[in-house]
């Protein structure tokens, strides 16, 4: 199981909600994994952090697929539910086509 937390924008306070998301579910008793989308180590960190555990990049650009489905197989290894936070607009950052490395590719 697994949710993840996408804008339509840059600037759409994903880290914020997700943060906010983890801290609920680590307060319910759930082990909960940690990845996020695109090359963003900073906010990894904070999730890794929130969680205790390893945080997972997904990021098929610099990985391919294969490497994303790898690493979220990793955040998933012994937790309730993972968390993603998308990479930032959901399309990364086009209205029109998928990008990519969007969030919508990754979903």
């Amino acid at each position: 199981r697994g949710v993840m937390v996408a804008g339509a924008r840059p600037g759409d306070v994903k880290t914020a909600v997700a943060l906010a998301l983890v801290d609920a579910l680590r307060r319910a008793r759930l082990r909960t994994g940690v990845a996020k989308a695109g090359p963003d180590y900073l906010d990894a960190r904070l999730f890794g952090a929130a969680v205790e555990r390893l945080f997972f990049t997904l990021d098929p650009v610099l990985t391919g697929s294969d490497g994303s489905v790898l690493s979220l197989a990793l955040a998933a290894r012994g937790a309730n539910v993972v968390v993603v936070q998308g990479v930032m607009g959901l399309r990364n950052g086009s209205l029109r086509t998928v990008g990519p490395g969007s969030s919508t590719e990754l979903v």
